[in-house]
């Protein structure tokens, strides 16, 4: 199960990229995490060994979409001159929560799912879906503030080029 959705993230990470400058990076993350979080709860429910590789499939495609399209969306929304700043502060807003669960969930394992793996995983698939929902909450800019770097609510063009040249003060030059 875990070789399927790591094998599915390489592969769903490149196919992201494309889709989200197409249909919007707001609107991939949430489809992802609303797939991921089906596929979870359906999991749970799953008494087939082969069966279960399809929530592992969804789970593969949300795990490439969070480990890429957050970054997108800061860095297409912040001024670039502050874009390390911000993206220390999405890296806190991984990691800080992550080291709570770490701390807390032995606790709510035991007194609030009952020690049940079942329950686990069903309650990882509701926070998923927690997630998904509150993505429809992201405001992208309007459609003339649209950013070059990647389209976040709307398709827009974005204009590739072949070989840029960057300065140390990140302009480009020839």
């Amino acid at each position: 199960m875990n070789g399927t959705y790591n094998f599915v993230t390489i592969f769903a990470a490149l196919a992201l990229i494309p889709l989200a400058a197409r249909l919007g990076a707001k609107w991939i993350h949430a489809a992802a995490l609303a797939g991921a979080a089906a596929g979870l709860i359906w999991l749970s429910q799953i008494g087939s060994q082969y069966l279960v590789l399809v929530p592992m499939i969804l789970l593969g495609i949300a795990w490439a979409s969070m480990m890429g399209i957050p970054y997108i969306l800061v860095a297409s929304m912040v001024p670039k001159e502050r874009t390390g700043v911000y993206m220390g502060i999405v890296n806190m807003m991984i990691v800080v929560p992550m080291l709570v669960e770490t701390l807390t969930f032995g606790w709510i394992f035991e007194n609030l799912l009952g020690g049940d793996g079942t329950n686990a995983i069903m309650f990882a698939g509701a926070l998923l879906g927690c997630g998904a929902l509150a993505m429809t909450w992201v405001n992208p800019p309007k459609e003339n503030e649209e950013s070059p770097v990647m389209p976040l609510g709307a398709p827009t063009e974005i204009t590739v080029y072949d070989r840029v040249v960057v300065g140390s003060d990140g302009t480009p030059s020839s």
